[in-house]
């Protein structure tokens, strides 16, 4: 009895220890999938709020739509926003370490699998947040890549290129701690001083110095020289990574016809306790084509009924005589 029961506990460990390596990912099988020569993945991007310690797991799906069987290479990188350049939202970091980085921390299932024309495949991703970590915002990037094949070899000069496709899924990684909000808007104006006809394009530049992402948001309104509010453009909420500024560009257009001096006020609502910066430009709309098409119009128009009253004056004056 003893012999049987140890033998049992032996089994239960041995089958432990193998299914604890098992690999959890998982393929379906899809049919009538349309060759699309790209492979869409999801979800794009993770929100995650952690504990120093916690090790968590999220699933990515893969689709194998390049029409035929496909290798494909995972990699980790770091990413941040920039300080210098506003337009640039994402950057990747390569094999290079972010300022808030949190590549060491994720860890994909597997760094290469092959698939099927048509499959879509689950593969789990663990964060381990460690026990030092930083409170605040961490960023970290799982990237897939199609792997090249020979005829994807192209002579570029005598030098052989190969083209590799890749897409990436973004984590957000929040530590709970002492974190900071704080931002405000940079800077808010229109690409010129006057237009001709709308549409007319407004550039906000947001900055980020606290220590979490913010997502401001918010409404551009445009009046008259009367005063009177002619439209108004929504801004939709968009991200501004810590120690990073970032750009966002709205566009004014309207079908009535303008002319004359326009005032825009941006209100944007930081993100975080309801605070609202208000900021204004101001700019010309002068359609002088057709201004030119009126003021020749009218010349026209006058030195026709100038030569038709000259014409009727002469007739009048001959008839009396």
């Amino acid at each position: 009895m003893k012999k049987s029961l140890l033998a049992g506990v032996i089994l239960l460990l041995v089958f432990a220890v193998f299914s604890s390596d098992t690999e959890a990912y998982e393929i379906e099988k899809r049919s009538d999938v349309s060759i699309r020569n790209d492979f869409p993945i999801g979800p794009t991007q993770f929100e995650i709020v952690v504990d120093r310690g916690d090790i968590i797991t999220k699933q990515i799906q893969i689709d194998n739509r390049k029409g035929e069987k496909w290798k494909f290479m995972v990699e980790v990188e770091d990413f941040e926003g920039s300080l210098e350049n506003p337009r640039e939202n994402v950057i990747l970091r390569g094999s290079e370490s972010g300022k808030y980085g949190a590549k060491d921390w994720v860890t994909p299932e597997m760094m290469e699998f092959e698939t099927d024309h048509g499959d879509r495949l689950f593969m789990d991703v663990t964060i381990k947040i460690p026990e030092n970590a930083d409170a605040g915002d961490h960023y970290a990037s799982v990237l897939i890549s199609a792997l090249p094949r020979e005829d994807d070899i192209d002579e570029i000069q005598g030098q052989n290129i190969r083209i590799t496709s890749r897409a990436g899924i973004l984590f957000f990684i929040r530590v709970k701690g002492a974190i900071k909000e704080e931002g405000k808007v940079k800077s808010f104006e229109s690409d010129r001083k006057w237009y001709e006809k709308t549409p007319v394009i407004f550039r906000t530049i947001f900055e980020n110095t606290g220590s979490v992402r913010l997502r401001p948001y918010g409404s551009i309104i445009i009046k008259n020289m009367l005063g009177e509010s002619i439209s108004g453009v929504e801004v939709v909420p968009f991200n501004v990574l810590r120690d990073s500024t970032r750009s966002m560009t709205e566009s004014f257009e309207s079908d009535s016809f303008l002319i004359g001096k326009y005032t825009a006020t941006l209100k944007m609502n930081r993100g975080y306790g309801d605070i609202v910066d208000e900021e204004s430009v101001s700019f010309w709309i002068i359609p002088w084509k057709i201004i030119l098409v009126a003021i020749v119009s009218l010349i026209v128009f006058y030195g026709i009924l100038k030569l038709i009253r000259k014409k009727f004056h002469l007739e009048v004056k001959i008839k009396k005589k």
